[in-house]
């Protein structure tokens, strides 16, 4: 009986002992767990700001000066307006924008580039009133088009533009495989929009395309060789997909004509999640952009504008076009003042809204060093446990002895 006390006292004493080290192992690793993540989502939030701090002006630097107002750029139908376009479906995917300058150290180092798939933006245009001019929130495909009868003559390129708007409702599955991947042209060589179009907008009635992949395909088996997209496909009978149906869309529309395009992409809103911005509630990036762009028609800086509290970080971003004597100036540093002839006019100015989490990022990034570090203090435990137990039977041992 004694020695069966002795046992049961040795076995509830080591009981004892694993949990309490079990509750100090955990509360260390948990508080340098905690600390490392604090640590490294400071440095996931620089490298967001680096890359995103001045994203408006990104946008305006690749979409309007290089073409905005330039010479011959009146000569093709809505080029101009396709600039807007192209600037706020930029602004609208920053996630996948492969310019943004993060921080990252020579290959990635222990701290690896941010996760993409975590960033959410929206961007828009405003004129010189704060009325909104485009937004990203909106679904559209916008591109440079060929009427039935270049298409028929094999023509490459015609420099007009146009938009299609539409419902992602209305899309086939081949269509939303479309418009969710990297960019639509990896997807498909061309497209035909069937429905009714009034110069600028078209109503697509229905949109089909022809798969990349095949082709590619025809395209190899020609060999070396010049070529334009229509020829392919029309010579070699490759087969259009449908990728939109909205057969009583344009439905009074006097003529419904066929326009076709292989220089085309799409605008596709990618809602955020939801967030508190300074004191009030946004269902998403789109719902702030819109509000505080038009606020920022005065001018004003944006610095004070970033905004990072808890899990989340929100960085606004503004550009403004100003132009006079024959100039033009992007800059984001802007500040009404009374008219002169002197001074610059605003002519529109883009906002871009770039939603991230450096907590988030920080705790995907240092999922395995959590895995690691976890399953060392677990086998330390374990090993504290044995040498403990090894000890109390060698007492219990020389005890009996």
């Amino acid at each position: 009986m004694k020695k069966l006390f002795k046992n049961q006292c040795t076995a509830s004493l080591l009981t004892v002992i694993t949990g309490f080290l079990v509750l100090v192992a955990v509360s260390v690793w948990g508080m340098g767990m905690y600390c490392l993540t604090s640590v490294t989502a400071e440095y996931a939030a620089s490298r967001y700001l680096a890359g995103y701090g001045d994203f408006a002006s990104t946008i305006a630097q690749r979409c309007f000066e290089s073409r905005l107002g330039k010479a011959g750029s009146s000569k093709y139908k809505n080029l101009e307006k396709s600039l807007l376009w192209k600037a706020v479906d930029t602004g609208g995917g920053a996630g996948s924008f492969n310019g943004a300058r993060f921080i990252v150290g020579e290959g990635g180092g222990f701290l690896p580039r941010p996760d993409k798939t975590e960033v959410y933006s929206a961007s828009a245009v405003f004129d010189a009133e704060g009325s909104l001019l485009e937004c990203s929130w909106t679904d559209f495909f916008y591109f440079e088009y060929l009427t039935e009868g270049q298409w028929k003559n094999r023509e490459e390129r015609s420099g007009n533009n146009a938009r299609a708007f539409f419902d992602r409702e209305k899309l086939t599955e081949a269509g939303k495989e479309l418009v969710n991947g990297s960019a639509p042209s990896m997807h498909a060589a061309t497209m035909r929009f069937t429905g009714a179009f009034d110069g600028v907008s078209f109503i697509p009635q229905k949109i089909e395309s022809i798969d990349r992949d095949e082709f590619q395909d025809v395209l190899h088996s020609r060999g070396a060789g010049s070529y334009t997209v229509s020829g392919i496909t029309e010579d070699h009978g490759l087969q259009w997909r449908s990728i939109y149906e909205d057969p009583d869309a344009a439905a009074s529309a006097s003529e419904t004509v066929t326009l076709y395009s292989d220089w085309f992409d799409v605008c596709y809103d990618q809602p955020s999640p939801s967030f508190s911005y300074k004191g009030k509630e946004h269902s998403g990036v789109s719902s702030l952009a819109a509000g505080l762009g038009a606020s920022l028609v005065s001018g004003i800086g944006t610095k004070e504008l970033v905004f990072y509290d808890g899990l989340n970080l929100l960085i606004p971003s503004v550009n403004y076009y100003l132009s006079g004597n024959n100039e033009a100036y992007y800059t984001p540093y802007y500040q009404e003042t009374a008219d002169s002839e002197e001074s610059p006019r605003l002519r529109f100015y883009t906002v871009s809204i770039v939603y991230c989490s450096p907590w988030r990022t920080a705790m995907g990034e240092l999922c395995p060093v959590y895995l690691i570090t976890f399953l060392l203090a677990a086998a330390l435990v374990l090993f504290v446990r044995f040498l403990i137990k090894r000890y109390l039977d060698e007492d219990r041992s020389g005890q009996q002895v």
